[in-house]
């Protein structure tokens, strides 16, 4: 039987010979010349210089069938779609002359046993490898190149453009955007302020302006959780006007590589210097710093729009509640009502640490920790095959812009998908790993808990380690009320982040937090996952962790 290998890192337009569909075809076309029967083996977006052949599913599956003694043939249409790393040729070639495989390209039939034909073909070997070096060495040096001559790659700063050349230009309507910026930073208005001005004013982001698709951004306390936005909804930043202001770019100076080059300059360099000498200085100044502490800061959220919840207190206890922080925006309209710090902070830490919920649920979910194991194992497995799939992508996309077939405004846009989704895989890889450190450590973590338990019930734990044990097994906090008097509460540990303990509780036992203790054993809020008072459509946005 005629075994047929087709590997190509990524499809090809419709009638070139290196497609998977050419390949196959001519492979069938070859075993019919030679009357035998034939088995298709496929690599689709996997790069030939992979070297471990387990993750190349179709050599592996090749091979196993050689060595089942399957195949007696091989055809690959060219040595390339074999291998493009020596090592592996090498070893392929050996399980070749073993297993007295006989081995056709194209051009004919291979004598591996001829020494001048296994020359030629580790030369050809040695070539491959020298084409991805050489690839990869031309488009930094093309990418370099054009920086020189003044042309855009990748994200284009705000207040820029490219001409029909691909020329970097200063574009009119956002140059005023980003002079205003500058002239109320001088002003002494503070980046913050200078986002809430632009966007009560209805000046667009560049976001806006695309109008389509959406953005993936890292939580801002915790870079391992993300949610998704409309672009449509982005709204100016502190941080991106910040980012504007220190961006050197706006004087004339264009960092890249490592090196720098001369770009159009919006504003001088005095004026730019002066501008970013005065920055430190507009930050709030309120008199006498006051420390609060907010224990549950970066991992409460609001049940009604999914945005972190934040901490405002006064000394006095006048103000002391945590609140949605999208009420900061008058654009923004969310009705979820805010919450007393001390009786949130208080019920989680009784709950969860005195009456032992977490040691409970701990024991509960590590009881069936050898399936959920392999479960993540295979999901990471997973994830990883389809970073390399993407890596090989952006090896292709590099390739065809060097060969003529991709024109740079293609390429820019397909490397920016690309590395876009490389970096949600490696969330996403993140989050599984850290996950299986905590199976690998359960035993330990289980001690651990149950020391926690006991030192919790003797009542002299101090705020800093109350607040550490909540953020290392709590992953997320999310509050909602009903509008009439009843808070519901859903409760994500970080060990088992698919499962969530729900509690309600009557917003007018405001009781004050002396002892919570004795509150919660009178009247306080109690687990209704089994009650018929609780609806789980009360969480309005709580997307599934993945």
């Amino acid at each position: 039987m005629l075994g047929i290998y087709c590997r190509i890192s990524q499809d090809k337009e419709e009638g070139e010979n290196r497609s998977i569909k050419n390949q196959a075809e001519l492979g069938i076309e070859k075993a019919k010349e030679l009357n035998i029967q034939y088995l298709v083996f496929k690599d689709e977006g996997i790069s030939g210089t992979v070297e471990n052949i387990n993750d190349r599913p179709g050599l592996k599956q090749l091979i196993a069938a050689i060595a089942a003694k399957e195949i007696s043939s091989v055809f690959v249409t060219d040595h390339s779609r074999l291998e493009r790393n020596p090592r592996v040729g090498f070893a392929i070639k050996d399980i070749f002359r073993k297993h007295s495989i006989k081995f056709y390209t194209s051009e004919g039939e291979v004598n591996l046993s001829d020494p001048t034909v296994d020359l030629v073909s580790n030369l050809y070997s040695l070539f491959n490898e020298y084409y991805v070096k050489n690839t990869q060495r031309k488009i930094k040096q093309v990418l370099k190149h054009n920086v020189k001559k003044g042309k855009i790659h990748g994200i284009i700063p705000y207040g820029y453009c490219s001409d029909e050349n691909g020329i970097m230009q200063i574009n009119e309507e956002e140059r005023e955007v980003v002079e205003r910026i500058y002239s109320l930073s001088l002003e002494g208005k503070g980046t913050s302020k200078i986002a809430e001005i632009l966007t009560n004013e209805g000046i667009p982001t560049r976001y806006n302006k695309l109008n389509k698709g959406t953005l993936t951004i890292p939580d801002r306390y915790d870079p391992n959780k993300f949610k998704v936005k409309r672009k449509s909804e982005i709204i100016w930043s502190g941080k991106t006007v910040r980012d504007i202001i220190k961006n050197e770019v706006y004087k004339g100076v264009r960092v890249y590589s490592g090196g720098t080059y001369d770009c159009p300059a919006i504003f001088s360099n005095i004026y730019w210097n002066k501008v970013n000498q005065n920055l430190p200085k507009n930050r709030n100044n309120k008199g006498k710093k006051v420390d609060h502490k907010y224990m549950l800061k970066g991992i409460i959220k609001c049940g009604r729009c999914g945005e972190n919840m934040y901490g405002r207190t006064r000394t006095n206890k006048k103000d002391n509640y945590y609140m949605c922080s999208s009420k900061r925006y008058p654009q923004k309209k969310c009705d979820n009502r805010s919450i007393n710090i001390d009786i949130l902070e208080g019920l989680i830490w009784e709950q969860f640490f005195k009456y032992e919920i977490l040691l409970k649920s701990y024991n509960e979910y590590f009881e069936n920790k050898e399936e959920d194991e392999k479960l993540l194992l295979e999901n990471l497995q997973n994830l990883r095959s389809k970073k390399k799939v993407l890596a090989s992508q952006k090896q292709r996309a590099i390739r065809l812009t060097i060969e003529g077939k991709l024109n740079e405004d293609d390429i820019t846009k397909e490397i920016q998908r690309i590395e876009n989704a490389i970096n949600d895989i490696n969330l996403k890889i993140e989050r599984n790993e850290e996950r299986l450190e905590v199976f690998s450590s359960s035993k330990n973590n289980i001690y651990e808990i149950r020391k926690i338990t006991n030192l919790a019930k003797k009542r002299n734990v101090s705020w800093v380690d109350k607040r550490n044990l909540i953020r290392t097994y709590i992953q997320k906090v999310m509050i909602y009320f009903d509008g009439k008097r009843t808070y519901a509460f859903s409760i994500q540990l970080k060990f088992n982040p698919k499962k969530k303990i729900y509690y309600v509780m009557d917003a007018y036992k405001r009781i004050p937090y002396i002892d919570m203790w004795k509150v919660l054993q009178v009247r306080g809020p109690r687990e209704i996952t089994n009650t018929a008072t609780f609806n789980e459509n009360l969480f309005n946005y709580d997307p599934d962790i993945e």
